[in-house]
């Protein structure tokens, strides 16, 4: 007849953790300093963060002032994400850095509806993360002001011939006044539409930067995984260990109760029961005997005489 096991509840499976309690603890504290270690010696990334905004740039004197004021910020988000402005800005940071690394360290943020965009550089140095996101913020505003300039110098030259042919007819009246004044005025206006194509209005700081990951997130990584394998540790010693280890595990093992000494005196005495039991050994250097927890030793045969 097969006999019935009962099923190990958590109660038990707990007693036997808090019984090896000492490998849970060594495991966990070797996992946790494991981690630390890790996320000190490892490459830490910084991230830096440049805050720009980004200002209507009037290039066509001929439309109207609701349109030229409208800014697409999905397009400048992409013109700041392009790789000409990465190219500027590698070149104007120096041989340290190349168009290919920025774009890939680099991420725009822009608020749909808004006139802000937001420039984050990951390197694994904060100053050089700061001098990244800035020199990108610099190389944006540059770009889109030189394309600007462009665009507004094909009209001022349109502009310069048709005031130039007022000029020359020589006609005289209010309309010819007030056309040639126009023309100078959009001139004026397209003249500076390069000057002012947005700033930066949050420099990165070596010193704001944030580090990636945090060594706090290792530290929460290493007491969790301390504690996971603290317990996997403890509970497979305790399953492949041969010992019984105290006396509540022999009384399990044994169905039968077991006495824990603590007096010295009794011990002493328990062991003299013990040796009656078994008999004396057979030399010095036999092996030692043992009944449960008690460890008797070796001793010598009792000489004749003596008790």
């Amino acid at each position: 007849m097969q006999e019935y096991k009962q099923p190990m509840l958590l109660s038990d499976l707990w007693r036997r953790i808090a019984y090896r309690w000492k490998t849970a603890t060594v495991v966990f504290v070797l996992v946790l300093f494991a981690t630390l270690t890790f996320g000190i010696v490892s490459n830490t990334n910084y991230s830096a963060k440049t805050v720009l905004t980004v200002n209507a740039l009037t290039t066509n004197p001929f439309s109207s002032a609701t349109v030229s004021q409208q800014i697409n910020i999905t397009t400048e988000r992409a013109i700041l994400s392009s790789g000409e402005v990465a190219r500027r800005a590698a070149k104007n940071l120096g041989e340290e850095s190349s168009a290919a690394a920025l774009s890939e360290n680099a991420s725009i943020e822009a608020p749909q509806g808004s006139q802000v965009l937001t420039v984050t550089v990951v390197d694994s140095d904060p100053e050089r993360a700061a001098n990244k996101a800035n020199a990108l913020a610099a190389a944006y505003l540059d770009f889109r002001a030189e394309g600007a300039a462009k665009v507004a110098d094909t009209y001022i030259k349109a502009i310069d011939k048709r005031i130039a042919a007022l000029t020359e007819s020589g006609k005289n009246g209010s309309s010819s006044e007030l056309a040639l004044s126009d023309l100078i005025n959009q001139r004026n206006d397209l003249s500076l539409v390069a000057e002012n194509p947005g700033r930066i209005i949050g420099f990165a700081d070596p010193a704001d930067t944030r580090a990636y990951p945090s060594l706090a997130l290792y530290a929460v990584a290493g007491v969790a995984g301390g504690i996971v394998l603290g317990l996997i540790a403890a509970v497979v010693r305790d399953r492949f260990s041969r010992r019984t280890g105290n006396p509540t595990r022999l009384a399990e093992s044994t169905d039968h109760p077991v006495l824990k000494i603590r007096d010295a005196e009794d011990l002493e005495g328990a062991r003299w029961v013990v040796r009656s039991q078994i008999g004396p050994a057979s030399d010095a250097t036999g092996h030692a005997k043992a009944i449960g927890v008690l460890s008797l030793g070796r001793f010598r045969k009792p000489r004749s005489g003596r008790c």
